[in-house]
């Protein structure tokens, strides 16, 4: 490519531009050629001759020429148009033996300030016409030539020296034409003022081999519009090289990179001012987890001895040793797993070996839906955590307190149902035999009279009864222990006397009474309360086991105290209803669909009376094959013993 000055080529100094024609011919593998205004050849390369069939030795004086009607041709084309999208036509050269080869080429008017034709410069690429030599003979050459001028990449070859030879099409595309270049001195010129020293220095500087030399260098070249663009040059020495003869530069115009590249660095700098002045420890990791930003905030918090500012550039798990090693537990693996998943995640909470609570939020960064890396911010929130558990176990227990309420308001319900329940039955038989009593009075018999006389006793003692259970059970609920004479007491005397009390009702229903009793010491205990509670046992075993059915009393001494089972063959209890069976007022199901009477206050009574005595009682029942009650009783109640 030469210099242009009003659409058409500029004469240049005839030696200027042999030495120009030469470089490119050693670059380049196609014939190029000079002539003089008579079209008569002042240089050809050697694919010229080549192409003429000429041996190169014949290469001194004119022996080459233009064909004269090309020539006229070729002048009235440039005078008459601008355009020159395709310049390539059919061009003739004589030999020196007037033969006449036709080719695919083109030749350029060189003329002065005048318009005239001063001189010629072309090239030639191919024969021409359909001929197995014009389709492949410089099919190489013309590939090469498309390649190079079609590149996006400038490639510019300079001597030794730093003069210029060649440069592909990209960087006139680019650059255009530049008023004060000077292909003789040099292509220095064309750079800035303030990168021609550097420049120079690189390049002198890969000449000589050395190994300071960087492998790029970046400077800034004139565009047409007087703007500057950056370019990014790399250089392949090929002085020694016998065709190149050179230094090849490789360039590409980085300038919307670089300009994209600061704006990033700005960016990045006004995102580190904000991370490093921000309250919350941060920390940014590019796409290799490789540490980009680290404020005080977030070294503190991980106990980094030293400036934030020395972490960049590191791995976290590389600097922060003691970091993954205890300081925050499983938290390591847990960022894994957010890292991996590379969705955002806010308010992310773990704990640290000191006890404290930390709060963290992850946010991906994405350039163009590629993944960049991440930021983490985190957060003590230990006061808050501490806060949030203190009314969240506020709130469970006032959900639970609530819950004890409802709880009471049913058993409150449930016990007026069952109180009223069992007074009704005792108060109706009183209320009626009294009437009976007092509308009879002179007219019944004294046996009459002593019958309902009795039954209304034995229904006062059952209210009696009914009230003494209840008021146990509260003074039991409200940790008032109620008043017992605590005596020696013989325990198997206690059974004898209950077994005989309850005989006349288990006779009446023919069902057998069987006691085994081993003597033993006695029992410190009140013997009333004993006494109620071997009495309801054996109520409930003679209510609930059918006629010609059998119980089983034994008592016997053991070295932790004393042993008392009652054991019957009756109806048994479910299952699943066994756990219930020492609540208030319950009653299994088996039992209500018989209609067997009943208060559900016994063995709740019972089990009361065997824990005020330090003991315990245990079922064991199987449906419709039983029941039996193990109570174990130690020789001293603990509140006796403790007083001891």
């Amino acid at each position: 490519m030469l210099p242009e000055v009003g659409g058409v080529a500029a004469a240049p100094d005839q030696a200027a531009l042999r030495r120009t024609l030469g470089a490119l011919s050693a670059l380049l593998p196609i014939g190029i050629f000079a002539a003089d205004a008579g079209g008569r050849l002042s240089y050809a390369s050697p694919r010229v001759y080549e192409a003429m069939g000429v041996s190169q030795q014949d290469q001194g004086g004119p022996r080459l020429s233009i064909h004269p009607e090309d020539l006229l041709m070729i002048a009235e084309t440039w005078r008459g148009t601008r355009e020159r999208a395709n310049r390539q036509v059919p061009l003739r050269i004589i030999g020196p033996d007037r033969a006449v080869k036709s080719f695919d080429g083109q030749a350029i008017p060189l003329v002065d300030r005048t318009g005239t034709v001063q001189s010629f410069v072309g090239y030639v690429s191919g024969y021409a016409g359909d001929s197995p030599e014009g389709a492949t003979g410089f099919a190489g050459a013309r590939l090469l030539e498309s390649l190079l001028d079609k590149s996006r990449e400038i490639v510019t070859v300079v001597d030794e020296q730093g003069r210029w030879r060649y440069s592909s099409a990209e960087a006139w595309r680019l650059l255009g034409y530049q008023t004060d270049f000077d292909p003789v001195n040099g292509i220095v010129e064309l750079l800035h003022p303030d990168d021609r020293e550097a420049a120079a220095e690189w390049f002198f500087g890969l000449l000589s081999g050395s190994s300071d030399v960087a492998d790029s260098f970046e400077g800034r070249v004139r565009a047409p519009d007087g703007a500057w663009r950056y370019l990014e040059t790399m250089a392949d020495n090929l002085v020694t090289d016998p065709v190149v003869r050179g230094v090849v530069l490789h360039s590409r115009d980085v300038t919307e990179r670089r300009q994209a590249r600061i704006d990033l660095e700005q960016a990045m700098r006004r995102l580190t001012t904000l991370i490093t002045n921000f309250p919350d420890a941060a920390l940014v990791e590019d796409e290799h987890l490789r540490i980009v930003i680290a404020n005080q905030a977030f070294a503190d918090l991980i106990g980094f001895k030293g400036d934030a500012e020395t972490m960049v550039g590191e791995r976290m798990e590389e600097v922060f040793g003691a970091f993954r090693s205890g300081f925050m537990h499983d938290e390591i693996e847990r960022a894994r797993e957010i890292v991996a998943e590379r969705r955002p995640v806010v308010g992310d909470r773990y704990s640290a070996a000191d006890g404290r609570t930390y709060e963290r939020d992850y946010v991906p960064i994405f350039q163009e839906s590629e993944y960049r890396g991440h930021l983490w911010l985190y957060r003590d929130v230990t006061t808050r955590a501490q806060a949030e558990a203190e009314l969240a176990e506020l709130v469970s227990a006032q959900h639970e307190e609530n819950s004890r309420l409802q709880e009471l308001d049913a058993v409150k319900a449930e016990l007026l149902s069952a109180v009223s329940h069992e007074l009704r039955s005792p108060l109706t038989s009183i209320v009626s035999f009294s009437e009976l009593l007092s509308e009879g009075l002179g007219r019944d018999s004294l046996s009459d009279q002593a019958e309902f006389v009795e039954i209304i006793g034995r229904n006062a003692k059952r209210l009696l009864r009914l009230v003494g259970d209840l008021l146990l059970l509260d003074r039991i609920d409200s940790a008032q222990a109620p008043a017992s004479e605590m005596t020696l007491v013989d325990l198997p005397r206690v059974v004898s006397d209950a077994v005989l009390g309850i005989s006349p009702q288990a006779e009446e229903r023919r069902i057998a009474l069987v006691t085994s009793t081993t003597p033993g010491p006695p029992l410190t205990g009140d013997a009333g309360r004993l006494g109620q509670l071997v009495d309801n046992l054996l109520s409930n075993a003679v209510k609930f086991t059918p006629p010609g059915g059998r119980i089983e009393v034994i008592t016997e001494p053991t070295t932790a105290g004393w042993v008392l089972a009652v054991a019957d063959n009756g109806i048994g209890i479910p299952a699943r209803e066994q756990e219930l069976l020492f609540a208030r007022f319950f009653r299994a199901t088996n039992a209500r669909q018989r209609g067997t009477p009943g208060s559900g206050l016994g063995l709740s009574v019972a089990k009361a009376i065997v824990e005020l005595h330090g003991g315990t009682i245990s079922v064991f029942s199987r449906e419709s094959a039983g029941t039996t009650f193990t109570v174990t009783l130690p020789p001293v109640p603990p509140a006796q013993a403790e007083a001891r």
